[in-house]
């Protein structure tokens, strides 16, 4: 924790030294991801031989469609795995439930809120999981704004709603550019993500969350498009 008067309860204090993870047949939500213990899960629906970042010892997991669903870790001392799922590769199913349509953006914010919350983080670079390159950098402005807007031309975003977001000042990073690259050159240019926290996404996220972003920001008069060398625009919520 970030302030030393928060106290660690019993709980937490137990799973200090180790990963922290469900017992079995329990299940833990976090802000954008849910984590399961080993028995939760049918790994024969999964692809468990992804890359491990050595940073934490995560092994990406796959869908057998081969699109990112999340991470894996080896609990120590034991032979078993527990599993970080995104909730947006998940959508709970029983009889007579309607599938819930929740915007990625919202789990994006849910990611940000959460850093926000524990380590006082208001910007983020936003990282693709295959490369680990910087694919957008983000600042949360506002986490609760209301937005009424309509569109003349929409792809990614309704022609028009009225809908709860978070306010950003964003940039999109060119793909092969020195601030993909170098964390040194996104200072250089934006001195203000000195203190910044990534996020790792799947790529096709990362493309998805810059399309919504830009279309957010066309639906601003042209004056006001960007501020302080970066582009207005906002992110969807629940």
């Amino acid at each position: 924790m970030c302030h030393q008067d928060q106290k660690l309860t019993e709980e937490i204090g137990r799973h200090r030294q180790g990963a922290f993870v469900p017992d079995k047949g329990i299940a833990f939500v976090g802000g954008s991801y849910v984590l399961f213990d080993d028995e939760m899960v049918v790994r024969e629906n999964l692809n468990l031989t992804g890359s491990v970042q050595q940073s934490d010892d995560l092994s990406t997991v796959r869908c057998l469609c081969g699109s990112i669903l999340g991470r894996s870790q080896h609990l120590s001392r034991e032979e078993r795995l527990s599993f970080r799922l995104a909730k947006y590769a998940l959508r709970p199913t029983r009889p007579n439930l309607e599938p819930l349509k929740i915007p990625l953006s919202a789990f994006v914010v849910a990611d940000m809120l959460e850093l926000r919350q524990v380590h006082a983080a208001h910007r983020f670079i936003i990282r693709d999981e295959e490369e680990d390159n910087a694919r957008i950098l983000i600042w949360l402005f506002n986490p609760l704004i209301k937005v009424s807007y309509t569109s003349a031309t929409h792809y990614t975003l309704p022609a028009g709603s009225n809908l709860w977001a978070a306010k950003v000042f964003y940039a999109v990073v060119r793909p092969g550019s020195s601030m993909s690259l170098s964390q040194k050159s996104i200072v250089e240019k934006h001195p203000s993500f000195a203190q910044s926290e990534s996020l790792c996404y799947p790529i096709a996220v990362c493309r998805s969350l810059a399309a919504l972003l830009r279309e957010s920001n066309e639906i601003y008069p042209p004056a006001r498009r960007s501020m302080i060398g970066l582009d207005v625009g906002w992110l969807q919520r629940v």
